[in-house]
Parts: C-alpha cells; sequence; structure tokens
C-alpha cells in the first residue's frame, strides 16, 4: 500500500505542518473555531505517533481532531485499506496475510453489526458493503452514537427541556 505524500508531510514537519482550519464545526455547524493544540496519533506503516491538529468550537464546546482525508475517526487505516480488507473477505472467505487477522476481525464484525443495524441482514456481502458505505456509515465501526461520517446530526442541546416543575428524583 502506497503512503499519501500528505501523512508523509505531516510525520516529517509535525507542528509546523501548516493545517487548514475548517469552514464550521461538525456538530453545530457554527463558523466560529479555534486552535485546541495538537494530539499524538497513530497511522497505518508510521511506528512513531503523528502531531494531528485539534479545534474547538466555542458556541457548543465540541473539540475535533482534523483527520487526513481518508481515514475514518478513531481508525488508524486508510478507507481504502478496511474495504479492501472487507471485500476480499466477503468474496473469498479468506484475510489478507500483510494486515493483522484480530485487526481484520474487528472491522468484520463492526460491519456485519452496522449492515444487520441498516439493512437488516447478517451477511457479510458486496451489496450490503455498499448500501451502509453509501448511507454515510461508517463501515467497520462498533459505536451506535457515532456511526456516521457526518456527524452533525448530534445536537449539543438537551434532548427535553427543564422546567421549574421537574425535578430529578
Amino acid at each position: 500500500m502506497k503512503l499519501s505524500n500528505k501523512l508523509k508531510q505531516i510525520f516529517t514537519l509535525g507542528k509546523k505542518y501548516s493545517w487548514k482550519k475548517p469552514d464550521k464545526c461538525p456538530r453545530c455547524a457554527s463558523p466560529r473555531l479555534w486552535w485546541h493544540g495538537f494530539v499524538r496519533r497513530y497511522f497505518f506503516k508510521f511506528n512513531l505517533p503523528l502531531w494531528i491538529r485539534r479545534c474547538r468550537c466555542p458556541e457548543c464546546g465540541h473539540v475535533f481532531v482534523i483527520r487526513p482525508a481518508g481515514f475514518y475517526p478513531r481508525f488508524q487505516y486508510p478507507k481504502t485499506v478496511i474495504f479492501a480488507c472487507l471485500i476480499y473477505f466477503a468474496l473469498t472467505g479468506k484475510r489478507i496475510k500483510s494486515i493483522s487477522r484480530q485487526i481484520q476481525n474487528y472491522w468484520t464484525k463492526g460491519a456485519l453489526l452496522q449492515i444487520n443495524r441498516f439493512n437488516n441482514s447478517s451477511r457479510l456481502t458486496l451489496e450490503n458493503i455498499l448500501y451502509i458505505h453509501l448511507k454515510q456509515i461508517i463501515v467497520s465501526t462498533h459505536s451506535f452514537k457515532k456511526n456516521t461520517i457526518n456527524s452533525a446530526i448530534y445536537s449539543p442541546y438537551r434532548f427535553f427541556s427543564v422546567t421549574k416543575a421537574f425535578t430529578f428524583t
């Protein structure tokens, strides 16, 4: 697998890499964003962590990481590698030798979980993988809350209003 030039630049430049600030918050769509330091993240084919930029939204308080293109949130491998492993397993029933079997099992179980949840099927087929991909669902996640690529559907506000008559007991 070929590494992207952007990841190589991030690795060599470290904190000096010039990050482009996003236009809006992914949670509340506010245009006001602040830089919020750096975090270290591991990526595919790198033995050392890379310095990745974080942003904070002053409106909703959401802190998020600006990930390189082609990576799902909370995943170290690119989308292309994950899809290649899932498609290969769906066609042949075998794992790709160059990638850890345990990682591929995790992706497969996550994909089956999302397929079962959104397509009401329990089989890993090309049609099911394509279906959840087109629905903008992170194909290999085990999360029920943060399983979509666009997380703007999660409101930072309360789900119900608290009135004077309401009390917690």
